[in-house]
């Protein structure tokens, strides 16, 4: 039986990021994500959960040192 590498909150965070960003970049993966879906308008709905899940991920680590 294989074991699931265990990932941060951060990690997961860092991937969603560099996944929005790539597809804003790259052309032929915007290309492809449309396909299944997933176009300028759904990306930017994305970035937008994002932001806001950043947000109110900092600010728990912030309360959190603080405690």
């Amino acid at each position: 039986m294989s074991k699931r590498e265990r990932i941060t909150e951060t990690a997961t965070l860092e991937r969603y990021r560099v996944a929005l960003e790539n597809v804003e970049s790259q052309n032929e993966i915007a290309t492809i994500m449309a396909e299944f879906g997933y176009d300028s308008t759904v990306v930017s709905e994305g970035k937008q959960i994002f932001t806001e899940t950043r947000q109110a991920y900092d600010l728990n680590v912030k309360e959190d040192a603080t405690t």
